[in-house]
């Protein structure tokens, strides 16, 4: 996602088929393999397995969910989410999205929703806090929004 490549790290999540991050539970997984494949299928039916069972590095697909489809990132400029960066991607065929983080101020929370040609925004920002917003804009491309604590609504078309 960093590299511009959201679209790609989504199909990945999703996929069933091999490579992707279902492959394995489609397969019977129940936490992510080291390897994408994490077994081969041997002659005889039986299977070989292959490194860890457990395995972080394929464990982050929760931490996308939230500082991508979310957005929901801490400023590295004011550390610890005193100063909120939230930029939510609409990607794939995603229509609605819902979560939040519980942090040292507070809960922050965002949704968003497609309805026909309108997508609908919620964000919650806690006490004490700040938070920069940066929602599409179809004349400008995006459109930034500084806030301050407080539950606010968005409406883009």
């Amino acid at each position: 996602s960093e590299n511009g490549l959201s679209e790609t790290a989504y199909r990945m999540l999703l996929r069933r088929d091999y490579p992707s991050l279902l492959y394995p539970v489609s397969h019977g997984a129940t936490t992510t393999y080291e390897l994408l494949s994490g077994y081969t299928e041997n002659e005889d039916g039986t299977y070989q397995l292959y490194g860890s069972l457990n395995h972080y590095a394929f464990g982050t697909p929760a931490g996308w969910l939230y500082s991508n489809v979310l957005g929901i990132k801490s400023d590295e400029n004011d550390p610890g989410y005193h100063h909120i960066l939230l930029k939510p991607e609409m990607i794939g065929d995603l229509t609605y999205a819902k979560g939040s983080y519980d942090s040292i101020y507070g809960t922050i929370s965002v949704s968003w929703e497609w309805a026909e040609d309108t997508c609908n925004f919620s964000v919650t920002i806690p006490p004490n806090t700040t938070a920069t917003l940066t929602l599409p804009d179809s004349l400008e491309g995006e459109k930034l929004y500084e806030l301050v604590s407080g539950s606010y609504d968005f409406t883009v078309k």
